[in-house]
């Protein structure tokens, strides 16, 4: 079966993928025989350092590796020690399918062969070497992970900046040594020396005074980590540019915009995000549509493929975009991971061999049930009122009907609400309001009694216009309590007078543990206790105490993972996507001048 594909904005059609079980190879498929060829280099570089730490080439280990048919070096426990660290790197990018790595690799099996050679005529050591080489090559085509296109010169860039740091910074260093009478007064002489420490041999270190034995360990020290520095970056995983996607958010839009969508749905159309275009496949040789088109949005962030969402699209192309999805992170050696799937999409992918964790509920309003004249609506009843006992007047507007004056004030309120934290959101936020990508948006502006605007919400539509998703509300400090309720009231009565129906509010992370109140166990004590201290800092106990006023109905929301082995980097990636996105260019960090004359508390 052919599939269609966009490639730096051209279609591209493909033909069938080839099997992954391949041809054998010594009976086993070379996808078997790869992941065998990783594990041995990776074992290589463990059994280079076991050697270092059991006394030399004399030790047990050596004689294992002799045993192997490799070549045992009799260098100093430090250089044993970075070779096998080489080795065990190289062994894991090999396991990762990365292309760069074959090359590397191969550079450190000639390496060890060559040293083998020129150990002595007639030695052996050096055939495993030769044997695991051969092995690399005849499994070359299954580290098909592609390299980052700019990794050469960025390579060669921080090869030269590493090696001059670690020049200067082991030359003031030698030169510390207080050994009388001073052992390396020559600039030649420190040049080596510094070489010798950073690659682990210490001849080139007599006469340092033996309270001085410092400094080998620690030149080898910066020495190995220059080496997973150069070798992190030469194996480093693409990252896929934030441009040429024009085409595919232009689909995006339309179908972000269908009647069975999802409130999620208008977060995908983020400028920062890629979208992966799982594309009808052929219905045989007719060459006919067989399904609806699909989107995913995802960002590449530290080699993991940060997804959010269900697919834009048809309900019924979403687990074929899925798969298509997480073959393409395959393809490209990324870590998959979906944030804020909701319960269908997040089964879908339990489907696919994936974990799912529930990382917290969404509040949704219901706009014909929504009403405040109800006993358990106290809270946002008196809130609004005294927004009115305040004179605060509010409009509701589409974001491309704004005047270029009230947005720029509505800009200034966004910098002056926000102070000095960067534009957060990822799964659920469109990133810096009013910069004219999204005019479709639904704004309400709230105004203090003399007029200037003190306060807004911007709503993305989505399920073709049945429902609001809330992307940012923001206050500037000083105003009027009850701003924010007084908004999503009257939003909620905008919405049930356009035909809207449903109101989708803040993301609550937690809220069954917040819910659990003195029924939490010892564990979920603690976790709360970690929750309500770093309140001050993630507002997820008060955001969802806001939310909760508004008596939503709550919509699980999940996260999904490929393993939990990527757990770390995935957590890494997602808390860098919400909270440390660009600030965008029309951003007003400053309080504007007729603030300090509100006079109100906060």
């Amino acid at each position: 079966m052919a599939a269609t594909t966009w490639e730096n904005d051209r279609m591209v059609i493909r033909g069938p993928r080839r099997a992954r079980s391949g041809p054998t190879v010594f009976g086993a498929t070379r996808p078997v025989l790869a992941r065998l060829t990783a594990a041995a280099m990776a074992a290589l570089g463990v059994l280079l350092v076991a050697q270092a730490a059991t006394g030399g080439p004399g030790g047990n280990v050596a004689r294992m590796l002799r045993d192997l048919h490799f070549y045992v070096p009799s260098a100093a426990p430090g250089t044993v020690v970075l070779a096998g660290a080489a080795f065990l790197l190289v062994g894991r990018g090999l396991w990762l399918r990365r292309s760069n790595a074959r090359w590397v690799a191969l550079a450190l099996l000639a390496a060890d062969t060559l040293a083998a050679v020129r150990s002595g005529p007639g030695a052996l050591p050096g055939l495993g070497a030769v044997l695991l080489a051969g092995l690399v090559v005849v499994t070359g085509g299954e580290y098909d992970v592609p390299r980052a296109h700019d990794v050469t010169p960025a390579f060669a860039k921080l090869l030269a900046l590493t090696a001059a740091v670690d020049l200067v910074a082991g030359t003031v260093l030698v030169a510390l040594v207080r050994a009388v009478p001073r052992p390396y007064a020559h600039p030649t002489t420190v040049g080596w020396v510094v070489i010798d420490g950073l690659t682990g041999r210490h001849a080139g270190l007599y006469g340092v005074a033996l309270g001085e034995r410092w400094l080998l360990p620690l030149l080898t020290a910066a020495g190995g980590l220059t080496l997973f520095v150069l070798l992190a970056a030469l194996l480093a995983v693409p990252t896929a540019p934030l441009d040429g996607t024009r085409p595919r958010r232009s689909l995006a839009k339309l179908l972000s915009d269908r009647r069975d969508g999802d409130t999620l749905d208008p977060f995908v159309l983020r400028t920062d995000k890629l979208h992966y275009l799982a594309t009808p496949v052929s219905s045989g040789d007719s060459g006919t549509s067989g399904g609806d088109p699909a989107v995913v949005g995802y960002r590449p962030i530290f080699g993991v493929a940060l997804a959010s969402g269900r697919p834009l699209g048809a309900r019924a192309a979403a687990g074929e975009a899925l798969a298509g999805y997480l073959d393409h992170c395959r393809r490209h050696g990324w870590r998959p991971c979906i944030i804020g799937l909701d319960e269908e999409a997040a089964g879908i992918c339990r489907g696919l061999g994936m974990h799912t964790i529930c990382i917290g509920d969404e509040a949704v309003l219901d706009v014909e049930g929504f009403r405040l004249d109800v006993p358990s609506m106290r809270n946002v009843r008196q809130a609004v009122k005294r927004s009115h006992n305040f004179g605060v007047s509010t409009a509701i507007l589409r974001e491309g009907d704004l005047s270029e004056e009230l947005r720029h004030q509505l800009v200034a309120v966004s910098g002056a609400g926000r102070g000095t934290v960067p534009e957060r959101g990822f799964s659920m936020g469109l990133g810096e309001p009013f910069d004219g990508s999204f005019p479709d948006c639904v704004v309400a502006v709230a105004f203090a009694a003399d007029g200037p605007a003190i306060g807004f919400q911007r709503y993305g539509p989505c399920k073709g216009g049945a429902a609001l998703s809330l992307d940012v509300m923001r206050r500037v400090p000083g105003s009027p309590n009850g701003v924010n309720e007084r908004l999503i009231s009257d939003v909620v009565g905008w919405a049930r007078d356009h035909g809207v129906e449903e109101v989708s509010l803040n993301f609550a992370a937690f809220r069954a543990l917040i819910d659990l109140g003195p029924d939490r166990n010892q564990l979920q004590r603690l976790e709360y206790w970690l929750v309500h201290r770093l309140d001050r800092w993630v507002k997820v106990e008060s955001l969802y105490r806001f939310n909760a006023k508004f008596r939503p109905r709550w919509f699980p929301r999940y996260a999904a993972f490929g393993s939990y082995t990527d757990l770390g980097w995935v957590g890494l990636a997602a808390l860098t996507a919400e909270f440390s996105l660009r600030v965008d260019r029309f951003s007003v960090r400053s309080t504007p001048d007729w603030l300090p004359a509100l006079g109100h508390s906060s």
